[in-house]
């Protein structure tokens, strides 16, 4: 009995730490008065059994617009309108999700909100990389970090103003057999000649990737089941281990990730 009460009381405990988490983001909720007459929004929250003070109250004229901030809070909660007077004139009562960001007040009572869409997922990642700043041509290489190991390959070279699309998703299938929908950290080494030479490398803190300086190359570094990267040659004409700098990684919601020189 006493181990049953224990299991209980750690789920439970996961499960409002889970809410907690959830409520973390941000809630930012616009607030407008189109009805053409004063009115008064108060904010209540919707597990309150007594639901008789409210924990914010707005007032706006007529034409008025405000950002309100719930400082994290994305509980369902309830709205009460009123005319403010000595007395205030109560008008109507909402109930509203959560994820409430708009709430007009219309003309003759009306009363209009949205809520947040979720962005669909990106099941393939694009990777937009441009020489915007240097005349010469930028010589780069990319790495891609993912749950199996790290796979790089380069060189691509860039003039003065171009821009190139790399198609992470579909190298990754291609090459690996990765699923589309895998989402990698990705690394850059880069490096321009001529009269203003630059290097862009992760320094210390980079991720030490093996390149071939004479020609096009790809490398794999393989993980172990320990997690860590199992040792790979880097000793045959032309290679060179160098430090790639971390670029990021795409999310879940958003196609392209940008690499800018």
């Amino acid at each position: 009995m006493k181990r049953a009460i224990v299991i209980f009381a750690i789920l439970l405990a996961c499960l409002f730490s889970a809410e907690y988490v959830d409520a973390q983001t941000d809630g930012l909720v616009e607030i407008s008065n189109k009805s053409g007459e004063k009115l008064k929004i108060c904010m209540y929250r919707t597990n309150n059994l007594l639901d008789i003070v409210p924990f914010k109250c707005l007032t706006l004229n007529a034409g008025r617009k405000v950002i309100w901030s719930r400082e994290g809070d994305r509980s369902n909660f309830t709205v009460k309108i009123f005319k403010p007077a000595l007395i205030d004139k109560y008008v109507r009562t909402h109930n509203l999700p959560g994820d409430t960001t708009r709430i007009i007040m219309g003309w003759r009572d009306s009363f209009v909100y949205s809520i947040d869409k979720p962005k669909p997922l990106v099941t393939k990642y694009r990777l937009r990389v441009c020489n915007k700043q240097w005349d010469e041509t930028v010589s780069f290489t990319l790495g891609f970090e993912t749950n199996t190991g790290i796979f790089a390959e380069g060189w691509w070279n860039l003039a003065k103003g171009k821009c190139m699309d790399v198609d992470v998703s579909e190298r990754l299938k291609r090459i690996l057999g990765l699923e589309y929908g895998s989402i990698p950290r990705t690394f850059y080494f880069a490096r321009m000649y001529g009269d203003n030479p630059q290097e862009w490398s992760g320094g210390e803190a980079g991720r030490p990737l093996c390149v071939n300086n004479k020609k096009a190359f790809r490398t794999f570094l393989e993980r172990g089941n320990d997690g860590n990267y199992l040792p790979s040659p880097c000793g045959a004409d032309g290679q060179k281990q160098v430090s790639f700098r971390l670029l990021g990684e795409p999310k879940a919601d958003q196609e392209y990730y940008f690499l800018t020189f």
